[in-house]
């Protein structure tokens, strides 16, 4: 059975990505919730499938658990976030 890596700090977000990995992907969800425990969820010498990412984690940048991912080989990566939000909703044209 593939494991995910799941890196997700929001107690409601993180359950709902649990179910659904677990019940309609049939992987298994390695869960957790802060850059210090997705360090040793990488350094536990797991191979994970894919790792799915919050890059707005209270203890650090997400996107530094890619780089620690690459060491590792966690898979794919999925990130999420409000920053890739913000990028991504169109800006209102300004008259010049």
């Amino acid at each position: 059975m593939d494991k995910i890596l799941i890196v997700e700090d929001t107690t409601f977000f993180g359950s709902i990505i649990e179910k659904k990995v677990r019940n309609e992907m049939g992987a298994e969800p390695d869960w957790v919730q802060t850059f210090e425990e997705a360090q040793v969820a990488l350094s536990e010498g797991t191979e994970h499938a894919l790792a799915l990412l919050n890059l707005n984690l209270p203890d650090n940048n997400g996107v530094e658990i890619v780089e620690l991912g690459s060491e590792s080989s966690p898979g794919p990566v999925l990130g999420s976030g409000g920053l890739v939000k913000s990028y991504m909703t169109p800006q209102p044209e300004t008259s010049g």
